[in-house]
């Protein structure tokens, strides 16, 4: 503690002259710190005092002050400075007084009789000391508020951006993909086979382009609570079986197998049917682009084994797999725009986020199980809609 602090400032009311020279005796016999002494017989001396500005590590107030009690005086002083360590002094041995004296946080006491100026000196580095700790603490404790709420403002500005640009870029992103299509159909005069091709990429990349915009505008809604779920009893069995050829072309073209194990009389779940479409969508995109040529990727069905109320969907592949120190941030909103890892590496960082995103808005969890080389399973759970409520947030 003595490291810690060394020079003090200590404020002393005593309506006892007396006293209050013996206090300035006892503190000024100090050798191992330096005490700022200053003394008042009255307690609107000590509140102007303070009221000038003055700043004091330590009050140091006598119980007993005619009209006053110290409670009194310390309440008067820590309106100017709530956070002010006091010591107490008392004439008499009085258990009540003692109870009040550590109510009003009073960080030691003394009985004036067996006051001495060692006991005091300790005391008074001890509390001071405290006293000053727990100042820079709170200090500390105000800056990290200030600086999260300062996180948050920019984080709210940030996801109004992404919406505000997102849909500024939709509108002549959809103008250009409609004149390249009308290009493409031959109205606007013949095309070589080169020039087809080339627009024919400029096109996909339109599209490629709009998707992530949508995702982006997606992702912002959700982050302010503003993405409207349209929460109805689905037929599981029948949305596998009326998405599956998306996903079977999808397989086809990556030289990839694909399995959809649905389990038997499967309850109604409530849900957003093209919701989970595209939480499904993004899942086994990432599928395909992780899993070489020759893998196979299953798509999984079934009531949560360990969650009765609840449907889980697995979309497992056989592709690299997912290093630990990433299991953990992938589902972080631009992670892997900022990571340049191959096994997360590609597109926005978007996807899996507001797969996430999605899946909570249902009222279900979105998790990963994977191992570098040994594949991944995404599972994702949905509430059945027997027993379930989802909320919807308006547009």
């Amino acid at each position: 503690m003595l490291e810690f602090l060394e020079d003090i400032r200590a404020i002393c009311i005593d309506d006892d002259p007396g006293d209050l020279e013996l206090l300035r005796r006892y503190l000024a016999r100090a050798t191992q710190l330096s005490v700022d002494y200053c003394g008042f017989t009255n307690v609107p001396d000590a509140v102007r005092e303070m009221e000038l500005g003055e700043r004091f590590d330590v009050a140091i107030v006598d119980y007993h002050l005619g009209a006053e009690t110290g409670i009194e005086a310390l309440e008067a002083l820590r309106a100017i400075d709530p956070g002010l360590p006091a010591i107490m002094l008392t004439g008499r041995s009085d258990d009540k007084v003692v109870g009040l004296m550590v109510r009003s946080g009073v960080g030691d006491f003394f009985m004036k009789d067996k006051l001495n100026a060692e006991g005091l000196q300790r005391s008074v580095l001890n509390v001071a000391s405290e006293g000053r700790l727990k100042r820079e603490l709170e200090e500390q404790r105000l800056d990290l508020k200030e600086a999260v709420e300062k996180l948050r403002v920019r984080e709210q500005e940030n996801s109004s951006f992404y919406h505000v640009v997102s849909h500024e870029l939709k509108t002549p992103l959809t103008a250009i993909s409609e004149f390249i299509s009308i290009t493409l159909d031959g109205l606007g005069g013949d095309l070589t086979d080169d020039q087809k091709d080339y627009l024919g990429v400029a096109h996909k990349n339109c599209l490629h382009l709009k998707e992530m915009l949508n995702d982006l505008i997606d992702v912002s809604r959700i982050e302010t609570g503003k993405l409207r779920i349209e929460g109805k009893p689905m037929d599981v069995e029948r949305w596998i079986r009326d998405t599956t050829p998306i996903f079977e072309r999808q397989a086809k073209e990556a030289d990839l197998g694909l399995v959809v194990n649905t389990e038997a009389d499967l309850p109604e779940v409530l849900g957003d049917e093209n919701r989970l479409l595209q939480v499904l969508n993004n899942l086994l995109c990432n599928a395909v682009k992780f899993t070489p040529a020759g893998g196979q990727i299953t798509v999984t069905t079934k009531t949560h084994p360990e969650d009765p109320s609840m449907l889980a969907v697995s979309v497992t592949d056989t592709g690299c797999g997912i290093k630990p120190k990433h299991k953990d941030k992938v589902f972080e909103r631009l992670y892997q725009a900022r990571e340049s890892d191959t096994t997360i590496n590609g597109g926005l960082g978007l996807g899996l986020n507001l797969c996430k995103g999605l899946v909570e808005s249902h009222g279900g969890t979105l998790w990963v199980e994977s191992e570098p080389g040994n594949g991944s399973c995404f599972t994702f759970t949905i509430p059945l809609a027997v027993n379930s409520t989802t909320s919807q947030s308006p547009a």
